[in-house]
């Protein structure tokens, strides 16, 4: 029994290096307002984080390659296994803001119990894929922005940021289509649902 359960422990460890093993070639680097990780031995890249200010209405164009690889994903991971979820990060500088933070939109209702009101804002976001996307690979995209804020009368004050997000992308492409802003699978004519759309 003793033998099983180091047999076991072992066979764990080797299962998780070799996940972790295909994104040992990745590095990360900040390139203007995005975090891109990219592999050249791979010739690959993937897009993490983009940072935009906080507007109403935002163009992000994603791009084609990055140090002569082609970006085929949305967020990916990097040395070890360290997970660099593609994201929009939003970007707000104010002396009157007294906390700002993301929450899944699943819990607006429990978070919201503890606001006496909230402002809810819509976040349009044009995004122009990357030509040979081929894979949405990790995510945070649902989630809801909160910014608390003193008002003139020191009161606090609660907005509630939603993203909707508008895609474009190359009519090429062999594994996605967009369709009045909608991002789907070409190959199985479906909608993706990972996004919030209009």
């Amino acid at each position: 029994m003793k033998f099983v359960k180091i047999f076991l422990s072992i066979a764990f460890i080797f299962f998780v290096f070799l996940l972790s093993g295909c994104s040992l070639s990745y590095n990360l680097d900040k390139n203007g307002n995005m975090d891109i990780g990219y592999s050249k031995q791979d010739k690959e890249a993937f897009i993490a984080h983009v940072y935009v200010d906080l507007d109403t209405e935002i163009d992000i164009v994603l791009p084609d390659t990055y140090k002569n690889c082609t970006v085929t994903k949305l967020g990916g991971y990097i040395g070890r296994g360290v997970p660099c979820p593609f994201e929009i990060i939003y970007k707000v500088e104010d002396e009157n803001i007294v906390d700002k933070f993301s929450i899944e939109n699943d819990y607006l209702e429990e978070y919201s119990k503890k606001w006496s009101s909230y402002e809810t804002i819509t976040i349009t976001c044009n995004v122009k894929l990357p030509k040979n996307l081929k894979k949405l690979y990790y995510m945070h995209v649902d989630d809801l922005y909160v910014v608390k804020y003193k008002d003139e009368d020191n009161k606090i004050k609660v907005k509630v940021y939603k993203t909707i997000f508008k895609f474009e992308i190359d009519k090429d492409n062999k594994l996605f289509y967009t369709k009045d802003g909608k991002l789907y699978y070409k190959l199985k004519d479906e909608l993706v649902t990972k996004f919030i759309y209009e």
